[in-house]
């Protein structure tokens, strides 16, 4: 799970930077594709972290699909003219509700969940700044929301890592927990 994670985050710098050489909406399809994809990954990590361990892992790859399904989706009613994003923002939205949740319910499962809801604060945060792009760009004229979005998100990711890494080595069983559970 980790692993694909952290693949869509690479295809989603591949695809932002292919669709901002182009911008077209053939070529945005590249990059909400990979986001779409990494939310729909993170929540099953979640979900598997804190919540159960199978369910997450069954999840994860119908979650990613779904993500995938959706961007698909916008693009085919972009070619009849209607463009709905509805189901792609429910992939960003539904997760970035549901992941606080989850966390703030089960406080004890692991002491590194500060570093996550900081990577949830820096996303938020791009978010606001993609919203406002004209309005910080008009202050001074020197960098644009979306380039802060950019810049919030990579936070957002290295801040997923640091929290990938500070559970996985606190949760790593002592020897004397493996002799005990017969590993």
């Amino acid at each position: 799970m980790y692993l694909g994670f952290f693949a869509a985050v690479a295809f989603m710098g591949a695809g932002s930077a292919f669709y901002h050489l182009n911008p077209n909406n053939g070529r945005l399809v590249w990059d909400r594709l990979p986001i779409a994809v990494t939310f729909m990954a993170l929540f099953a990590i979640v979900i598997a972290e804190y919540l159960n361990r199978r369910a997450g892992v069954l999840l994860f790859v119908p979650l990613a699909l779904l993500g995938a399904a959706t961007v698909f989706y916008w693009h085919l009613t972009e070619t009849w003219g209607k463009g709905d994003l509805r189901p792609y923002l429910l992939t960003q939205l539904y997760p970035a509700v549901a992941m606080p949740l989850i966390l703030w319910g089960c406080p004890e499962r692991y002491a590194s969940a500060g570093t996550l809801y900081s990577a949830m604060a820096w996303y938020v945060g791009a978010k606001v700044y993609e919203f406002l792009d004209k309005e910080v760009f008009s202050f001074g004229e020197v960098i644009s929301g979306h380039t802060l979005k950019h810049i919030g998100a990579a936070v957002s990711c290295y801040l997923i890592l640091i929290w990938m890494r500070e559970h996985r080595i606190r949760d790593k069983p002592s020897k004397a927990t493996e002799a005990s559970l017969g590993r």
